[in-house]
């Protein structure tokens, strides 16, 4: 039975897209999960790109990608949920109170925040965690697991990255220790490589993998998949 994380946040190019890329990546390869990417996203990022790497010669990739639409993501999920080890969604952006993604979030079992430090930013993200509180409440009184966390991404040596873990709490959210550091690897997404193939890649993202995995109590086995 698999997991199903989304990386979430209301407000549109704060990284989740990239950061969906990098974690199915790394947990695929690196850590031998069986792992499926739903890309529900208008803009259908991780499909697009998926398409030009088969054009340029790519035939095997270390995780599944589907292109779906928020109206039949919970179809999707239904039909893969024994296959896979975790699911990943990449959603669109909300504008205003989106009912339907957030009746999709709501089959999440795995909410990453990612915050970015900038006053529109975190303004956004303060009112997203709204309804993640909301949606956590709902599964823990229908006795199913609930897991969020939020993470600095972009995170520089500017004063502003500084406010971020107190004002998390005050949202009642933890923010991973380990940030996603402002690094020209950090540009780097692909569907078929491991972004912990590059050096600084494995320097500064495999301890964000390291913790993901702990947090969120992901079963890591050494076996084979198929």
């Amino acid at each position: 039975m698999a997991r199903i994380i989304c990386i979430a946040n209301q407000k549109g190019g704060i990284g989740k897209t990239s950061c969906t890329l990098w974690l199915a990546g790394a947990l695929s390869i690196d850590y031998n999960q069986k792992v499926l990417v739903i890309d529900a996203d208008a803009q259908q990022t991780i499909n697009d790109l998926r398409t030009m790497e088969r054009e340029q010669g790519i035939e095997v990739f270390p995780f599944e990608v589907i292109s779906a639409s928020p109206e039949s993501i919970e179809a999707v999920i239904e039909e893969h949920f024994d296959s896979y080890d975790l699911i990943f969604l990449d959603m669109p952006r909300m504008t205003g109170n989106d009912e339907m993604i957030v009746d999709v979030l709501a089959v999440c079992d795995s909410m990453l925040v990612p915050f970015v430090a900038s006053t529109a930013d975190t303004m956004s993200t303060g009112v997203f965690m709204n309804i993640v509180e909301s949606l956590g409440e709902i599964r823990k009184e229908e006795n199913l697991p609930f897991y969020s966390f939020g993470f600095l991404n972009k995170s520089s040596r500017r004063k502003e990255n500084d406010f971020i873990p107190e004002y998390a709490k005050d949202l009642g959210i933890t923010i991973f220790d380990t940030p996603i550091k402002d690094k020209k690897v950090f540009q780097q997404i692909s569907t078929s490589k491991s972004i912990l193939d590059f050096k600084d890649g494995k320097a500064d993202f495999k301890p964000f993998v390291d913790e993901f995995i702990k947090k969120f109590e992901i079963k890591i086995s050494t076996k084979k998949k198929k």
